[in-house]
């Protein structure tokens, strides 16, 4: 995710450094080679990524942080290549991965359960630890990568995130899409 900093306006990049500080940089970005972020530092992160972007802005980004990460991340590329030509193009198939790689991309965030049909698909976001189900920002981030499945696919679509208890561990995503 901070790999794509890299792309982001040098006003932006002071934006988040001035809120940050250069602690929280620095280990996410040492990260990046040894293994895990703490969860209190990547919502830092995307609490100020937040407060700089907007709900709208903070969407994009993780919908361009997606298509990126198809080239920066063998494993998602190879699921996402192998669930396309064995399915078809469809953001509901790309969502039905997500249980299976879940588990490769972050420890102790919950599970996924989704239930896709033609032109719509639910997808739950269960068990989230509660530092990271009380984040906004963080159930917002999951909205651009939908976003990011539908630019993948090459359709026109929408997510909506239910309203809810977020805090109680359950977010709920309703993707529809022509």
């Amino acid at each position: 995710m901070l790999a794509h900093r890299a792309t982001l306006s040098s006003e932006l990049r002071r934006g988040l450094e001035e809120r940050l500080g250069p602690d929280p940089i620095h280990e996410i970005e040492s990260a990046f080679n040894t293994g895990w972020v703490d969860a209190q530092i990547h919502i830092a992160l995307l609490d100020a990524l937040h407060a700089e972007l907007g709900s709208e802005g903070l969407q994009e980004y993780f919908c361009s942080v997606y298509v990126e990460s198809l080239s920066r991340m063998p494993l998602v590329r190879t699921v996402v290549d192998a669930t396309l030509r064995l399915f078809g193009a469809s953001p509901g198939h790309l969502a039905k991965t997500l249980p299976r790689v879940w588990h490769t991309l972050g420890r102790d965030v919950g599970s996924w359960n989704v239930a896709a049909g033609k032109g719509e698909a639910q997808v739950v976001l269960e068990g989230l630890p509660p530092d990271l189900a009380r984040s906004t920002s963080y159930v917002w981030t999951f909205a651009g990568t939908f976003d990011g499945f539908f630019a993948q696919t090459r359709v026109d679509g929408e997510v909506r995130i239910e309203p809810g208890r977020w805090d109680e561990g359950n977010v709920t995503y309703d993707l529809s899409w022509n």
